[in-house]
């Protein structure tokens, strides 16, 4: 009767190890920006063997995880949108789907560089203690349809990394103090000029 306990636990153990939540990188989070017409790839990882499918825009494509876990799938190539859409992806083995809300359709673009790059709105809306045309650039900038995702400054001397970190932030006066300066201004000019939501993917790191 004694070993009972111990056997439950290994059957739980065990449920909880074939049971696993599906998972994707952060950059497929709620607020981001999808690039138009190109294949849109979506990865992530689950169960091994578990059959993915992932819904989007009257879309539904489904794959297969590995037997590490990881599953690739490609949505075919989207119209521009900017009624914010759910992305949907399920497992044939795992637990709750992961629902990701508030996805716009449009140009999406890589940011990368050191300091000229990573000088946030804020570093550059004061200088010698005195504030900068840049401060009043940050009160006006509610632009629902440009979106930010910055990437983690994080050391991976090793092995590449699966989930580089960061989050999508939507660009109002509240927040566009954290937008890359540089990359600010490129959305801003590429959402004046083609009128779409653009999603820009900061990258960068100072020094």
């Amino acid at each position: 009767m004694k070993k009972l306990p111990s056997l439950y636990l290994l059957i739980l153990l065990s449920t909880g190890m074939l049971h696993a939540d599906i998972s994707v990188p952060s950059i497929f989070s709620e607020h981001m920006v999808l690039q138009r017409g190109q294949l849109v790839p979506v990865w992530g990882k689950a169960t091994p063997g578990a059959h993915i499918s992932v819904s989007f825009a009257g879309q539904t494509v489904t794959g297969t995880a590995d037997t590490e876990g990881r599953w690739h799938v490609e949505l075919e190539p989207l119209q521009t949108s900017v009624e914010p859409a759910q992305m949907l992806i399920r497992s044939s083995k795992d637990g709750t789907p992961i629902r990701i809300g508030d996805v716009l359709v449009g140009e999406v673009w890589l940011c990368s560089g050191q300091s000229n790059m990573h000088y946030s709105l804020k570093a550059l809306s004061t200088q010698n203690g005195k504030a900068t045309p840049i401060a009043d650039e940050i009160t006006r900038a509610d632009y629902p349809l440009i979106r930010q995702m910055s990437i983690y400054s994080t050391l991976a001397p090793s092995e590449p990394q699966e989930d580089v970190g960061g989050k999508w932030e939507v660009c109002t006066p509240q927040n566009a103090g954290g937008f890359s300066g540089t990359a600010y201004f490129f959305a801003r000019e590429l959402y004046q000029a083609l009128g779409i939501p653009i999603g820009v993917i900061r990258c960068s790191w100072s020094g």
